[in-house]
């Protein structure tokens, strides 16, 4: 090969490198909107749990609202018949606000949990929202795949 095609494959390979890169760079998280998706899970969780207790459906609603658009978050301590975790069901959690007085507009009716909501396919194409604590018991949210 002669070195006019040495140097015109290598600068076409060199821009098809350069352009996978630049299109994954892009496709990846930033630090705060990750930390926007964990803040979004714990306030969600947070929440959820109070307007459970509280029979408050408003607040069910918004806890709705907020963990439809990070992707699976897992039920802390339950799991499903094959040993699975179980997840946060977004249209339990509508109906539940329902029948606890509320009354969701057309659109929070029919939200629903994608399961890359909030999360970037080449972060992690599948995985959940799952707490882990240490033995202090110190608690936070962590995205596992």
């Amino acid at each position: 090969m002669n070195l006019g095609r040495k140097s015109v494959c290598a600068g076409a390979l060199a821009v098809l490198v350069g352009a996978s890169t630049f299109a994954f760079a892009g496709d990846r998280m930033s630090p705060e909107q990750f930390a926007n998706l964990r803040m979004r899970v714990e306030t969600g969780t947070a929440l959820a749990a109070i307007a459970e207790h509280e029979k408050d459906g408003e607040m069910m609603l918004v806890a709705a609202k907020l963990l439809s658009t990070v992707g699976p978050v897992e039920l802390r301590g339950k799991k499903k018949a094959d040993g699975k975790p179980e997840h946060y069901d977004i249209k339990k959690m509508v109906e539940a606000a329902k029948s606890m007085g509320a009354k969701p507009d057309e659109k929070a009716a029919k939200l629903e949990m994608s399961p890359k909501a909030g999360m970037v396919a080449s972060y992690c194409a599948l995985g959940a929202w799952i707490q882990t604590c240490d033995y202090q018991g110190y608690c936070r949210w962590e995205y596992q795949c």
